[in-house]
């Protein structure tokens, strides 16, 4: 049987080519036919040719390309490897799970005790291919949702930020405003000599008050600007790889459809699946502990024991750890030695990323509710920006350009320049009933006795 091949001097690759154009001339000619009785496919010349010699079997049109088999194009697509293009996928690791070709076990694989012949693994193994259809179907809609809220969180970022950036400059004109109204009223019945006196004063005024704004308001508008261009190139990046992995899961959707019986296709496939699906944060395994090690993150300047309330890895691989005890928040390198801390002035209770080089940490303690933002860059520390609240503060977490902060009874949405912009949830009927989980989920109590009408209560 034939399938598709590069057309010469030409950039298109046929899905399927006719069998008997193929024999004749060994011309490659786009398929429009198969008949399923001869296992052959037949452009639209030839299908005339087969209909008069053989006018008892059934040839489907590509209207019922369902019931074609698959092409040479989609085979390529399930067995070629992505890493090295050239060879085939032929075995499986079972301790990496992970498709493997001959390079692939040479290079990454050589001292696993566990890699076999995807062959060997599939003879008392079933298909399921309505399950694992059902299970990608609704994958496929979940992505469109979350397509559709990438798009939405990109509009609410800029939009906070133009919200806020416009409540800044407002607030200067209300200041400046307000000094040259005091000092019109003072004006009032004056001498000459009095008069240049307060306008005098009014200058330094008002020159202090846009001093005051060059020096912190430009840098916190510029710092927070800077913030939403990060976010959004990372939402920008995640917009993509849903596009990028939906078409993957889509292809492979449609191709299991056509694989029938072939269990070595169907296990290629299913584990495909299944990368894609932990890219996505679906594969539905947990996580295996492999081992444990001790680390001692204790530094000269410490006055008291250790007590990791936080902790947060970028991407480069460093570790952020939030010292409660000690004030301080410490950074460690991969080899987890701390090369670099900062003190804040506060009680450091939960931290979060908010960029792969800038955290957000919530400080707490009788007098203290603030968010402190800290930058990584070339292995160091440095405070930035931070924004006070009105609420005690317990935990921290970042999505998508809002940050939801909880205190020990209710949780909170903030936009990144401070704003509050709801309270999602609040249960006073005990002193703990809001409490973050190590998997960086939060819990709630069983009831919502407190709605309130901007908040809608979970199902």
């Amino acid at each position: 049987m034939a399938f598709s091949s590069s057309v010469k001097g030409s950039d298109e690759v046929k899905d399927y080519i006719c069998n008997a154009c193929e024999d004749q001339n060994n011309e490659e000619t786009s398929a429009d036919f198969y008949c399923k009785q001869c296992d052959r496919f037949y452009c639209g010349n030839c299908i005339d040719h087969h209909g008069k010699a053989l006018a008892k079997h059934t040839a489907f049109g590509r209207v019922d390309i369902d019931k074609w088999p698959v092409s040479k194009k989609d085979l390529d697509f399930l067995q070629t490897c992505d890493e090295h293009r050239n060879n085939k996928l032929d075995k499986f690791c079972k301790e990496h799970r992970q498709l493997c070709c001959p390079q692939c076990v040479s290079d990454q694989h050589s001292q696993c005790s566990k890699v076999f012949p995807i062959s060997g693994l599939t003879s008392t193994q079933s298909t399921d291919l309505q399950g694992l259809s059902m299970k990608l179907e609704t994958i496929l809609r979940d992505m469109k949702s979350l397509q559709k809220n990438q798009e939405a969180s990109m509009q609410t970022l800029q939009g906070s930020y133009t919200e806020h950036e416009g409540s800044v400059i407002q607030q200067l004109c209300l200041n400046i405003n307000t000094t040259v109204d005091a000092c019109s009223d003072s004006t009032v019945s004056m001498s000459d000599e009095n008069e240049q006196y307060i306008k005098d004063n009014l200058c330094k005024s008002v020159n202090s008050i846009l001093g005051k704004f060059d020096c912190s308001t430009v840098k916190e508008l510029i710092d927070i600007k800077d913030e939403v261009k990060n976010i959004q190139g990372s939402i920008t990046d995640s917009f993509y790889k849903c596009i990028r992995l939906n078409n993957e899961l889509s292809r492979y959707h449609d191709l299991i459809q056509k694989i029938g019986d072939n269990k070595e296709l169907y296990f290629i496939a299913t584990v495909k699946c299944e990368q894609a699906l932990t890219m996505l944060g679906k594969s539905g395994h947990v996580f295996t502990v492999q081992g444990k090690s001790e680390h001692n993150v204790k530094i000269p300047s410490d006055s008291d024991t250790c007590c990791i309330a936080a902790i947060c890895v970028i991407p480069n691989g460093q570790v952020l750890l939030a010292d409660s005890s000690n004030k301080t928040v410490k950074l460690l390198d991969q080899q987890y030695w701390v090369v670099s801390h900062c003190s804040v002035n506060s009680e450091p209770r939960g931290m979060c990323e908010i960029t792969p080089s800038n955290v957000a940490v919530v400080l707490n303690d009788d007098n203290t509710h603030e968010v402190q933002f800290i930058t990584v860059s070339q292995s160091q520390l440095f405070p930035g920006r931070k924004f006070w609240l009105q609420h005690r503060c317990e935990g921290i977490a970042h999505d998508q350009g809002d940050l939801f902060i909880w205190s020990d009874t209710a949780l909170f949405k903030y936009s990144l320049s401070g704003k509050q912009v709801c309270r999602l949830y609040q249960d006073i009927s005990g002193d703990y009933t809001v409490n973050f989980s190590y998997d960086d989920t939060v819990n709630f109590n069983e009831a919502w006795p407190h709605y309130q009408p901007w908040g809608t209560p979970p199902t």
